[in-house]
């Protein structure tokens, strides 16, 4: 009995196929579409070219603004990331121009001064040192007294660490000019203030 029942389902018309056996989801079956019919999606990828970038200019008042925050907005423009067109080996970002430079803050609690209406703890506690090449030639500096003494170097530094590790970096860093005070000579350039999504 069992090889006769093993028989009978084994003897299938040969021109039938698997597909004639399942049932259909939609009722009925879906007629394939022609060649012409399918929609072909481009999947090239737009680069930049240097010759045709065309940068703009940004003005940023620095006065009481915290530096690691406003040195993510900077090289975040510098290096171009808020376009649409972005090209990481491609100069694409705009120019930054940053006034009132001297009156950065860090976060932490204020022990502001008259000198200093902006001073925090932390200014006091970080380092900034460097190396004149003669033996014993290191020289360390706190932020509150570099801030005295070059006031955009603290900027400065803080944006070029958060620029790519290349050679763009210097080229990219050219495009940050930094002002001690409230006034800039780049009125030629018509420097507009950062949209809010910038901000």
């Amino acid at each position: 009995m069992k090889n006769s029942a093993r028989r009978q389902l084994n003897r299938t018309p040969s021109s039938s196929t698997l597909s004639d056996f399942l049932p259909d989801p939609a009722g009925s079956r879906v007629e394939s579409r022609s060649q012409s019919e399918v929609q072909v999606v481009s999947t090239k990828t737009f680069m930049a070219k240097k010759e045709l970038v065309n940068p703009q200019w940004f003005v940023i008042d620095a006065e009481g603004q915290i530096v690691g925050h406003l040195a993510t907005k900077i090289a975040t423009i510098l290096m171009g990331k808020h376009k649409p067109e972005f090209t990481p080996h491609v100069v694409t970002g705009d120019c930054v121009i940053v006034t009132n430079v001297g009156k950065v803050r860090f976060s932490g609690k204020i022990t502001a001064s008259e000198e200093m209406p902006y001073l925090t703890k932390k200014m006091s506690q970080k380092e900034y040192d460097y190396y004149t090449g003669w033996p014993g030639g290191r020289r360390v500096y706190t932020a509150e007294q570099m801030i005295k003494k070059n006031p955009g170097y603290v900027l400065r530094e803080a944006v070029r660490r958060m620029l790519p590790k290349n050679k763009l970096a210097s080229i990219m860093l050219k495009n940050l000019r930094l002002f001690a005070g409230a006034t800039h000579p780049h009125q030629a350039q018509q420097p507009q203030e950062l949209p809010d999504y910038l901000k």
